[in-house]
């Protein structure tokens, strides 16, 4: 439809049919998907003319690729035929042949991780899936897409409660804490993904972030990094808030971690290295070098660093 509409009023459909059209692209038939997938081009162009970028376009598509795929639409030939359409569109452009180039590889990447991403996620090892979801999370800070890193983030720690990590919950939603700042600055829609979280500003939502990290360092017995974090929340109800009743609660948490250092024993945790190599493992696995804690089961003389080598046949 898209090619039929004239000059200026192109623009008016951009961005709102950027997801209608991705889902018809997405339908497994290969001559529709020859068909429409051009439109994007067409969308690409029309945006750069009138504002000398295609952000807007780009942006929709990121966002919304991630809940198609994930929902169970899209495959390896979809990627293969959107890389290779639109490349061969955005080469014989003026203006769009460096920039088109770019956002194409940068969304074949985003589809080959969200595509390892919706395998794995039937998978039963939960470390495999963890780092699946790291992956694509680390792809979403790479390329500054604040909102599908925060995503991914609660993704993240979901899995880590799943398993009972309490201590690696708590350090990945610090990774969102830190995102915000101690201020009345207005909390974007964006960095409110949890219904629990009732906040209007960076530092409400930052306040109800720290209480529910050092929750989960409780639970995880590493009470030092609790008071840590406790001391920076207390110097916000003593001298910004102004709250001495949460500041009194606070307090008596902390006396109790203090208590629980000296009293409580605690197994010491192990720390190793491991290294996959070999194009057996799965992409997201492929040359990675993962550090693993073992707070229970201490690691054998001389296994302090793993490889573990996979070779396709």
């Amino acid at each position: 439809m898209h090619f039929f509409i004239q000059g200026q009023h192109k623009i008016k459909f951009i961005p709102e049919m950027v997801g209608p059209v991705l889902e018809m692209t997405l339908i497994p038939e290969t001559e529709l998907r020859k068909a429409t997938i051009p439109i994007f081009f067409d969308m690409m162009q029309c945006e750069f003319h009138s504002t000398r970028s295609f952000q807007m376009f780009e942006n929709e598509i990121i966002t919304k690729l991630d809940h198609e795929v994930e929902g169970g639409r899209g495959d390896e030939q979809y990627k293969v035929l959107f890389d290779k359409i639109l490349l061969e569109h955005c080469r014989k452009h003026k203006y769009l042949a460096k920039t088109g180039e770019t956002f194409v590889k940068l969304v074949v990447h985003l589809m080959e991780r969200l595509l390892d991403y919706r395998t794995i996620m039937h998978d039963e090892n939960k470390e495999n899936r963890m780092s699946c979801t790291v992956n694509v999370l680390n792809f979403y800070k790479e390329i500054e897409r604040e909102e599908m890193y925060i995503r991914y983030l609660y993704k993240l720690c979901d899995l880590h409660k799943e398993c009972d990590n309490y201590t690696e919950a708590a350090y990945t939603l610090l990774l969102h804490a830190k995102l915000l700042k101690w201020s009345e600055d207005v909390c974007a829609a964006h960095l409110t993904q949890r219904d629990g979280y009732q906040a209007t500003t960076q530092g409400q939502l930052k306040e109800r972030l720290y209480q529910e990290i050092i929750h989960y360092f409780d639970k995880g017995k590493m009470w030092e990094e609790a008071i840590a974090l406790g001391k920076e929340l207390a110097e916000q109800y003593e001298n910004e808030i102004f709250d001495y009743e949460q500041l009194s609660e606070l307090l008596k948490k902390q006396a109790q971690f203090y208590e629980n250092i000296v009293k409580v024993i605690r197994p010491k945790p192990d720390y190793f290295a491991v290294g996959y190599y070999g194009q057996g493992f799965p992409t997201f696995l492929r040359e990675a070098l993962i550090v693993l804690r073992h707070p229970f089961t201490p690691v054998p003389a001389g296994r302090t660093y793993v490889v573990r080598t996979c070779r396709s046949v």
